[in-house]
């Protein structure tokens, strides 16, 4: 199942937003967001893993690395939410302004 688009260009958007130059890398692995898709629009994030090993007990990430992740995953959710519209009732304050960028630009 194909991801979704709109939500690959936010989440490669917010990477860029957060300092790092943004990758598009397929996966022949078997994720959630496949199934996810199906259901809804769907993206993936990958962070970098200790000497390329993933899927495996071996796994190992960095605190800064899963730091960076998050505030891309965050940054990601905003941009999504202000290109749908999607705001729960009492929330307009934390709308962003015009050309703020709300992800803190340090490099890991």
């Amino acid at each position: 199942t194909a991801l979704d688009t709109l939500v690959i260009d936010a989440v490669t958007e917010a990477i860029a937003a957060c300092g790092q130059e943004p990758l598009r890398l397929p996966s022949g692995a078997g994720h959630d967001a496949m199934i996810m898709a199906r259901h809804c629009p769907s993206g993936m994030i990958f962070l970098r893993c200790k000497d390329g090993i993933s899927h495996n007990p071996a796994e190992s990430i960095t605190v800064e690395d899963a730091d960076l992740g998050v505030r891309a995953l965050l940054e990601a959710v905003r941009r999504l939410d202000r290109r749908l519209g999607i705001r729960p009732s009492g929330s307009d304050t934390m709308a962003p302004t015009p050309g703020q960028q709300r992800c803190q630009t340090r490099r890991v």
